[in-house]
């Protein structure tokens, strides 16, 4: 029973993978919400997921923006095109991301270029994060655990970071 519960994960897991190369929005997002839930109800699984939902980031979401969609680096934050306008797929693997990052025992966690203009990651335990080159400019994080993250250049102009 348990290595039938085991394959059925690994399923799902692999069927999610494969979902995330897709040229379709909305598989993309089902990929990222269906690893999001066997996060949840696989600890073994977690850890994983969280490093492809940062891998995903730092591919999907490069810091400097690139692309024709991508705000130039110097544009204000009410001027630039909300990130779950201009990638619906990135701005539900930082909400996922966010969620998976709660204060738990482990957080690693390697978001390094990437740009998390206007996130919401309130809450998450960022201890030992790599945020090398990141942009979190105007992000939430409040309350969040920054614990021994690297910050090495990273732009934190008008990021909240209330009681980190």
């Amino acid at each position: 029973m348990r290595a039938t519960q085991e394959g059925h994960v690994t399923d799902r897991f692999s069927t999610a993978v494969d979902q995330l190369g897709s040229d379709e929005l909305e598989t993309r997002i089902g990929g990222l919400h269906a690893l999001w839930r066997i996060a949840e109800h696989s600890a073994r699984d977690r850890e994983a997921v969280i490093s492809i939902q940062a891998a995903y980031l730092r591919t999907h979401l490069p810091w400097p923006p690139a692309g024709p969609e991508a705000p130039p680096a110097d544009v204000p934050i009410d001027d630039a095109v909300p990130l779950e306008v201009r990638s619906a797929d990135a701005q539900v693997a930082l909400t996922g991301l966010g969620v998976l990052l709660q204060p738990r025992e482990q957080s690693w966690v390697n978001l390094d270029r990437s740009c998390m203009e206007g996130a919401g990651l309130y809450h998450a335990s960022l201890t030992q994060a790599s945020l090398v080159s990141v942009n979190p400019r105007h992000a939430g994080l409040k309350t969040a655990v920054l614990r021994r993250a690297r910050c090495v250049l990273a732009d934190l102009r008008g990021a909240r970071l209330v009681q980190t």
